[in-house]
């Protein structure tokens, strides 16, 4: 789960143009405000980016209290579909198994 949940990050990242502005370090405020997404996303970015920060592709600052994101290298192609199948098969076998 915790693989699926990085990739999901790492899509929705992808599909919203997120990683493309990671070219300097910015925080989520600045990201939201650069590409015109209301504030209040900010929180949701932030946690998304965070979880790129645990893969070693997104390196983080603080200064001021306040977080900022770089893209140190590309992360992997997420393997989303892949990855579903993988964890309702396992699901699938844990719930037949208890029967």
């Amino acid at each position: 789960m915790e693989r699926y949940s990085i990739d999901l990050a790492i899509d929705l990242l992808g599909r919203l143009n997120v990683l493309e502005e990671l070219d300097q370090s910015r925080s989520a405020r600045d990201l939201c405000q650069t590409l015109s997404f209301q504030t209040r996303f900010g929180s949701t970015l932030s946690w998304l980016l965070e979880r790129l920060v645990e893969t070693g592709c997104i390196e983080v600052h603080t200064e001021n209290a306040e977080r900022s994101y770089g893209l140190l290298c590309s992360p992997w192609q997420p393997q989303c579909a892949e990855l579903r199948a993988i964890a309702l098969e396992a699901n699938k076998a844990c719930f037949y198994h208890k029967e």
